[in-house]
């Protein structure tokens, strides 16, 4: 039980990850909205989700340090709140992933809610109130699990790693709603941009992640031998399948987009986003079930 419960904890931080990358991306993607009102509502609409995420995420964090609590005492749901395991997984690398993890995202949605208060653009105060939450955020996942025990390469790549595939998968309900709101031709403007946007972001994602598994697993046997292996290439091909999806959408729907509707675009990077969330569980699944040497 309490292995779902983190793997369900574990799975709602990840929402936070994914709506501070969308906070922090929104408003530049917009920048290309021709209407500048409209965009400034959309961006604002899309942050009110980000407020929500960020909300599930701080409960997600809680969830998971007392259900990592229950696994350890081993005595049923009494032993998640049993005085002293607390105070000894408070003070162990689950308390200060809990810690620097709750701060970060609470400071995203102080962030943010001050922001959707206020009658303004996004300045520099609002990109480095997202770009350090976000930092901070997935550095707290290097406090706990296998790569805890890394050098600081891995460290590095993993929490490139998360910036990356939470931006790709926060830009993807952001793509859709920017969709339903213009016409073709507007649709097509930021759809190109992101394509100028995204090269970067998945090719570090791509770089990290192959890194990550070359690091800590035995290869090539560990990839089929171990249950660890076989969870990574799970999420590898269903990335693949992603990255297969956004090549279509540049090369073949987004141009066509003048003379089309956008059914087609938005129905695909609907799909998109759905193999994002597996992806997303996915994670939470082999993080915590599985080591590199299981």
């Amino acid at each position: 039980m309490f292995d779902v419960l983190q793997v369900t904890g574990k799975f709602l931080t990840y929402f936070g990850y994914v709506a501070i990358a969308g906070a922090f991306y929104a408003p530049l993607l917009c920048n290309e909205v021709p209407d500048a009102d409209a965009g400034q509502s959309i961006v604002k609409k899309y942050l009110r989700g980000c407020i929500v995420a960020l909300i599930f995420a701080i409960v997600g964090t809680v969830l998971w340090f007392f259900a990592k609590t229950g696994a350890l005492a081993s005595r049923g749901i009494d032993g998640a709140f049993d005085p002293l395991m607390l105070k000894i997984v408070w003070s162990a690398a689950p308390g200060d992933a809990l810690l620097v993890k709750t701060l970060a995202f609470f400071g995203a949605l102080m962030v943010i809610i001050r922001y959707q208060s206020a009658q303004y653009k996004p300045g520099k105060m609002f990109y480095i109130g997202m770009g350090l939450p976000m930092v901070i955020a997935a550095f707290s996942s290097t406090l706990t699990g296998h790569i805890f025990e890394q050098a600081m390469p891995e460290h590095i790549a993993l929490i490139v790693h998360i910036i990356t595939i939470s931006w790709w998968a926060a830009s993807l309900p952001l793509l859709i709603q920017l969709a339903y709101q213009y016409p073709p031709s507007h649709v097509r403007r930021y759809m190109l941009r992101f394509g100028r946007d995204a090269w970067v972001p998945i090719v570090l994602l791509i770089l990290t992640g192959v890194g990550m598994i070359y690091s800590l697993a035995d290869l090539p046997e560990a990839l089929y031998r171990t249950l660890y292996g076989n969870l990574f290439m799970v999420k590898a091909s269903l990335v693949l399948v992603m990255l297969c999806l956004a090549t279509w959408h540049k090369w073949f729907l987004v141009p066509r987009l003048v003379n089309n509707t956008p059914e087609t675009v938005v129905r695909s990077v609907q799909v998109e986003s759905i193999i994002a969330l597996i992806v997303l569980l996915t994670t939470a699944v082999f993080t915590t079930f599985t080591g590199p040497h299981d």
